[in-house]
């Protein structure tokens, strides 16, 4: 499948205008953007209801898949970032999830102090591949393991009690030798980590090998979450990842290779800076890193980015607008929203993003404005 492109305004959008794709595939893999609960008037949808809006969202997700002729049965996973108001919340948000997508996928919940419009409950990133592949799932001691093999990629799930983090870790690393996924294999990573306990988490995870930038954990706006993994394997018995973490100029860049696929990962270490001068430096120190690549941010297939700043529409605008400008139509599916903070407390922004070679298979032949 050549790579092809969803653009932005049906069925929703923003207030503003974005380089931005509602969602980019490439051969048997999928990313859409964040989904979110608005309408193609901007108009949040169901507002202060979580489950009318995560019914929205999983429309929105069906809607997005169908134009581009890929099967409900395609999606492997859906990261879930949510309000979380009552206790139960998580747990109503994924059993609606799974009720329109079935057992299939990755569930990742991350609770979020807040979104950028008012009334907004949730955001969620759906993950597509291989809808064939196979699917391991083991619970023991706290922990919940589940992966899903999308073809060229797995995808990987871990909840840990916080206080168990040795028989959780021993349980993920049995799951991985069970499904053939070598630890070295690891291409991408994101821990969401209670709020409270970043830090020490941080240090467990390094000691364990897996987390390549203690300072990047998320922490959540939940103190009695779990730790949460969301962890990307690549396939193949021989494949292996390359990896390097230096700092350019004051960024801490985080590069991973292995075959056509980059992923890259950066947050500033200058504490004197805002968050929209963090930015800025954060994207000149990734174009370097891409740049060391052979690639530029047309080689981007989808965006990550997690700022430290406060619930309104022009926060995010005003750092999204530094990172829009490196980007061209109809660019890379992308989500950005404000978190709790993050472990190193010196950075107001963290930004990854996947990369992809082989540019002879792109084309932008859904594109349109």
């Amino acid at each position: 499948m050549m790579r092809s492109f969803i653009p932005f305004g049906d069925p929703w959008k923003l207030e503003i205008q974005v380089p931005y794709s509602l969602l980019v595939s490439d051969r048997e893999l999928s990313w859409t953007c964040g989904q979110v609960p608005l309408d193609g008037a901007s108009n949040v949808l169901a507002p202060n209801d979580l489950l009318g809006q995560t019914r929205v969202v999983c429309d929105h997700i069906e809607a997005i898949l169908g134009k581009n002729g890929i099967p409900l049965s395609a999606i492997g996973k859906l990261v879930l970032y949510y309000v979380q108001r009552e206790a139960d919340d998580a747990a109503r948000m994924m059993a609606c999830c799974r009720e329109r997508f079935g057992t299939r996928p990755v569930l990742v919940p991350i609770a979020v102090p807040y979104f950028y419009y008012d009334g907004m409950l949730i955001e969620a990133d759906a993950f597509g591949g291989a809808a064939d592949g196979a699917t391991y799932e083991h619970s023991r001691d706290g922990a919940l393991v589940k992966i899903v093999d999308a073809g060229e990629l797995s995808w990987v799930g871990l909840t840990i009690d916080p206080a168990r983090m040795t028989e959780g870790i021993a349980l993920l690393q049995s799951a991985l030798a069970d499904f053939g996924i070598a630890p070295d294999q690891r291409l991408a990573e994101h821990w969401m980590a209670p709020q409270g306990n970043a830090g020490r988490l941080a240090d467990t995870l390094w000691q364990a090998r897996l987390i390549s930038d203690k300072g990047s954990l998320v922490e959540s706006a939940d103190p009695a979450a779990r730790l949460v993994g969301e962890l990307t394997y690549v396939r193949g018995r021989t494949a292996k990842v390359e990896r390097e973490t230096r700092d350019i100029g004051n960024v801490r860049v985080v590069s991973r290779r292995s075959g056509r696929f980059v992923w890259l990962s950066g947050r500033s270490l200058d504490p004197e800076l805002g968050l929209v001068p963090q930015t800025t430096k954060l994207m000149e120190a990734l174009a370097e890193a891409l740049a060391a690549e052979d690639m530029d941010f047309n080689s981007v297939v989808k965006s990550t980015s997690h700022y430290v700043g406060g619930s309104t529409a022009d926060e995010l605008y005003e750092n999204m607008m530094v990172r829009n400008g490196y980007y061209q139509r109809p660019g890379p599916a992308s989500t950005g929203l404000p978190v709790f903070r993050l472990a190193d407390q010196n950075s107001r922004i963290a930004v990854d993003f996947l990369a992809l070679g082989d540019p002879t298979v792109c084309n932008n032949a859904n594109t349109s404005t």
